[in-house]
């Protein structure tokens, strides 16, 4: 809402630097007092010891494996840990180079502007489905000549059965 009564300011500071009306944030929120966590409490009794060498050893090498990037196991070069940045090197020059986006300029200043989509060039022909029948309408037609081969077949054996100077009511010819 602002200030009840606004502090009136000295002529002299009119339009100076840091003069004008300080908004101020009220410290109302305060958060609650913190809690101690108590630690974590270590029972060494209770963990089981190994005393063997064969046990102490798979325990070793299993924490190893741990410590060590998943990854690695696909990487022959790299035996303790990955080197990402050696293999992004690596892949980026194994990447073959962008082509620039096709532009036409427009003014002799060289304005340029994309080709694709600017309307002038068109997009539909470079297409897969161009010129290309859709298989719904394939199915269709494929359905309309069957349909119509069953009805010619019918036809032919109405002739037989009737004749050919033999009219069949429910046959026009």
């Amino acid at each position: 809402m602002g200030y009840a009564r606004t502090p009136v300011e000295l002529p002299c500071n009119f339009l100076k630097k840091n003069q004008g009306i300080k908004w101020q944030r009220l410290n109302e929120h305060v958060c609650p007092p913190k809690k101690e966590i108590p630690p974590v409490p270590h029972f060494p009794h209770l963990l089981a010891k190994t005393h063997a060498k064969d046990t102490k050893k798979q325990v070793i090498t299993k924490e190893k494996e741990d410590l060590l990037c998943p990854r690695t196991k696909y990487f022959k070069d790299h035996k303790h840990r990955a080197n990402f940045v050696e293999i992004n090197i690596d892949v980026m020059k194994n990447l073959k180079p962008k082509n620039p986006l096709p532009r036409y300029v427009d003014t002799p200043k060289g304005d340029r502007h994309n080709l694709l989509g600017s309307g002038l060039m068109p997009q539909y022909i470079c297409s897969k489905k161009f010129a290309r029948i859709p298989v719904y309408l394939k199915a269709r037609k494929e359905f309309l000549k069957q349909i119509k081969a069953q009805c010619e077949k019918s036809r032919l054996e109405v002739e037989n059965v009737c004749g050919p100077g033999d009219s069949y009511s429910g046959v026009k010819n």
